[in-house]
């Protein structure tokens, strides 16, 4: 389904929210049900190392199919996953892909030909992150030593630099 938007900054969103302005979705959203799906992974997650790809491929008259991956959101080359499958899956495991080489955003595709050769497909993005984040502590600086007068201080101020290929949501 496709929708326009008047896209407001983010300081008129209560006015937007009060004037019943919609706004576009923040998430993706996908679709878990069907003869031609991906469930697992979720559209938009993050994945990494060997990953278990579920979902359904039905058709009527079912001859097989293909579970591949793409480089980017809209992909000229696709990479077969596996070999093809030849029975039918009903909310089950599609394949296994092994991500430990790849970096960045893919789109997996699942194909389901019948028969006649007439051909269904789903896609979802997902985002590969097989390096984890790494952390340095700058303040204090190594190897020194910290005293405090009272035993039970307000704050202690600790620094650090994180840094990581895909991003981070936070650091505790």
């Amino acid at each position: 389904e496709d929708k326009v938007f008047m896209v407001l900054p983010p300081e008129a969103a209560d006015w937007a929210r009060d004037n019943d302005i919609p706004q576009p979705p923040t998430e993706y959203s996908s679709v878990t049900q069907g003869d031609v799906v991906i469930s697992t992974p979720s559209a938009g997650s993050y994945v990494s190392g060997r990953v278990g790809v579920s979902g359904s491929a039905k058709a009527k008259d079912f001859a097989m199919y293909r579970l591949e991956y793409g480089d980017g959101t809209s992909p000229g080359l696709w990479t077969q996953i596996g070999s093809p499958g030849s029975q039918q899956v009903n909310n089950g495991l599609l394949g296994q892909w092994d991500t430990s080489k790849l970096s960045g955003l893919y789109t997996l595709r699942l194909r389901v030909t019948d028969k006649a050769g007439k051909e269904q497909q789903s896609t979802i993005p997902v985002t590969v992150d097989n390096a984890p984040p790494t952390i340095r502590i700058t303040v204090p600086i190594s190897g020194t030593s910290i005293s405090f007068a009272d035993p039970n201080p307000d704050w202690v101020n600790i620094q650090v630099d994180a840094a990581d290929s895909m991003g981070m949501s936070r650091v505790e």
